[in-house]
């Protein structure tokens, strides 16, 4: 399952997709949106499976390997790792110790997921011309969706994308903090004092 991941660099979709929106803003032809929206399409499904075998860390089962829906992926993700938002959250607080310069953008899984779903529908042939290639506002449309998702997904592609296998002390600071029963600022100070006297000892990344 990690060749799958080589194999594939989520950046090349996510970059041609970026040249074909300023090449739409300088020539106004729509029809290079569609183009962008397969490209980003291609990117969001890509993202998320990603996120699926980071909080996997093995081998994927056939099951979670066949997704491709936004949707479905989505519900994968928090079915394998229930408080994933949470845990990126914490991560977040881990990664300040390291030397990334870069944070863990927390992904909007509902705007990934509801994007994919409207490109989806302009990449089928269009029926009523009126209503959709012959509407100035059928392609407005379209280019909205494309603005606020792409760029999401460059904000989350220029930071972290990672998960953090925790030892039993680090999973017990976790559980804590994701029951809101420490805060940020309290795990940062754990978090600082574990550095400082055990040399990451309780945590690994």
């Amino acid at each position: 399952m990690r060749n799958s991941v080589e194999t594939y660099d989520v950046n090349d979709s996510l970059n041609r997709s970026l040249d074909r929106i300023e090449e739409y803003r300088r020539t106004s032809q729509p029809y290079l949106l569609l183009y962008a929206a397969l490209d980003t399409r291609l990117c969001t499904e890509r993202t998320l499976f990603e996120y699926l075998v980071l909080i996997k860390s093995t081998e994927l089962p056939k099951r979670l390997e066949c997704l491709y829906s936004a949707t479905d992926l989505k519900k994968a993700i928090f079915t394998e790792e229930p408080q994933f938002l949470r845990k990126l959250e914490f991560m977040n607080l881990f990664v300040r110790f390291l030397p990334y310069n870069r944070s863990i953008v927390i992904p909007e899984l509902d705007l990934l997921s509801e994007a994919y779903g409207r490109m989806n529908d302009y990449l089928h042939a269009p029926k009523r011309p009126d209503e959709t290639w012959q509407n100035p506002d059928w392609w407005a449309r379209l280019a909205g969706v494309l603005n606020s998702v792409v760029q999401h997904l460059v904000q989350i592609h220029s930071g972290l994308m990672g998960h953090i296998d925790l030892k039993p002390q680090g999973e017990a600071l976790f559980e804590k903090f994701a029951r809101g029963e420490v805060s940020s600022e309290q795990v940062t100070a754990e978090l600082e004092e574990t550095f400082k006297s055990s040399n990451e000892e309780g945590l690994s990344p």
